[in-house]
């Protein structure tokens, strides 16, 4: 079945370029075929692309369980979370009525809400916010979105299975290893209020924004990196997920900051820092086309739930 997916998966980016050419949209029946199919492999490529993700996750936990018992039940929630999402794939990749040839794609004009785009369309708010990834109800202008209800009734989510409840802890996110192999406890409370622009002097080259859930400051290689708060180091290493060299603190109440793509980690898992201390160096490791920052903040979880990730600016 993973084979086909993949099959699917290339056949969706090559989709995605194809769509982004103007010269498509001279033909409209060309266009409506590319973007309903475009529509159609979507939830499929995402539920495939958070399948891998859960397996990355679980393979972390369990490495972390083996130290530390009290991750056993996020093991056992995220094996849960997997075989759900696995289900939904599988579900998902039974094929769509043909004959049904309603729009799929709107594109976000001026003036439009999530409500005036279901009311135009007659689809689900909950299944557009789901099939789009979209972690609130706000649109912006020239987005593009998959609208699900214009596809027919189409398949139903499987009821999640339930699952015990996990107490969060902190822990990494796919797999690799931090410089540590002890188990972190974040601190209990913060209360340093506002955090400081983690490479001072340097300026934003990319805003938070849907599908990009973090700033990216740009910066020459080896441009000292500063820790926005004091806290505790949860993770410094190499990630698979993309980020390359990483560091993760934990402010306490639920806050952490991570950054991302360094050339240089200079602390350590469990080392406890200050405010303003250097923690690592600009570079361009892991998923990145040219040095800087991607500087995340995570409210409510550890650095592994998508849905945790809020606005930096928000916090400066």
């Amino acid at each position: 079945m993973f084979d086909h997916v993949k099959e699917l998966a290339a056949e969706h980016a090559e989709l995605e370029l194809a769509i982004a050419d103007p010269s498509v949209h001279s033909d409209p029946a060309r266009a409506r075929k590319l973007n309903r199919r475009y529509a159609e492999l979507t939830p499929i490529v995402r539920a495939f692309e958070q399948w891998r993700r859960l397996g990355d996750d679980l393979t972390t936990a369990r490495e972390l369980a083996s130290e530390d018992p009290s991750f056993r039940d996020e093991v056992v929630v995220l094996a849960a979370d997997r075989e759900a999402v696995e289900d939904r794939l599988r579900e998902l990749l039974v094929p769509r009525d043909p004959d049904d040839d309603r729009d799929v794609i709107v594109e976000v004009k001026a003036g439009d809400t999530l409500d005036a785009i279901v009311s135009r369309t007659g689809s689900d708010k909950a299944r557009i916010i789901e099939f789009n990834g979209l972690v609130d109800e706000t649109v912006v202008i020239g987005q593009t979105l998959v609208v699900p209800g214009a596809l027919g009734a189409g398949i139903a989510t499987p009821t999640p299975k339930p699952t015990p409840k996990a107490v969060s802890k902190p822990r990494s996110s796919s797999s690799g290893s931090s410089s540590s192999g002890s188990s972190v406890r974040a601190p209990s409370s913060y209360s340093g209020g506002k955090l400081t622009f983690p490479v001072p002097g340097h300026r934003v080259s990319q805003y938070f924004h849907y599908g990009h859930y973090a700033i990216d400051i740009a910066g020459k290689k080896g441009d000292r990196v500063y820790a926005a708060a004091a806290g505790k180091v949860i993770y410094a290493g190499w990630k698979n997920n993309g980020g390359g060299n990483v560091v993760w603190i934990a402010h306490g109440s639920g806050l952490y900051t991570t950054y991302n793509h360094m050339s240089a980690v200079l602390v350590h898992t469990g080392q406890t820092v200050g405010r303003g201390q250097v923690v690592g160096r600009i570079g361009a490791t892991g998923w990145a086309t040219g040095p800087h920052l991607h500087f995340e903040v995570w409210k409510g979880g550890a650095p592994l739930w998508p849905d945790r990730r809020v606005n930096p600016m928000k916090y400066f």
